[in-house]
């Protein structure tokens, strides 16, 4: 938050109390990233009733297989395993972790067009 605040030339209480603002009004999300207690992470964990449904890590460059993934996908029940780095120009399967870029990993979530009904418009 002290960065933030330092670009925008702010207080970082002031940059607090917009991000509990935003967070009550459902502008934002606080996504904190997944640990356990033996300094290990994960960047972010999709959970479905209450177990981890798949492990995500983001990347800018790296298409090394992060070792935290490796590491959690042995101790926990076979979560699905994607590492999104803005380098990759097609999605592969490596090892058991799916190596894709943002736009292919996003794009079933993306807003479509709604269908036309014939009216030309």
């Amino acid at each position: 938050m002290n960065s933030l605040a330092g670009d925008i030339q702010v207080s970082p209480n002031t940059i607090k109390n917009w991000l509990e603002i935003f967070e009550r009004m459902y502008v934002l999300f606080v996504v904190r990233p997944y640990s356990r207690k033996i300094n290990r992470e994960v960047d972010f964990v999709v959970v479905k009733n209450n177990k981890p449904e798949e492990l995500i890590e983001a990347k800018l460059n790296d298409t090394d297989i992060a070792g935290n993934l490796k590491y959690f996908s042995t101790v926990l029940e076979q979560p699905r395993l994607t590492q999104i780095v803005s380098g990759v120009y097609e999605p592969k399967n490596t090892g058991g972790v799916l190596l894709t870029d943002p736009f292919s990993y996003f794009s079933p979530y993306s807003a479509k067009p709604p269908a036309s009904h014939g009216h030309g418009f």
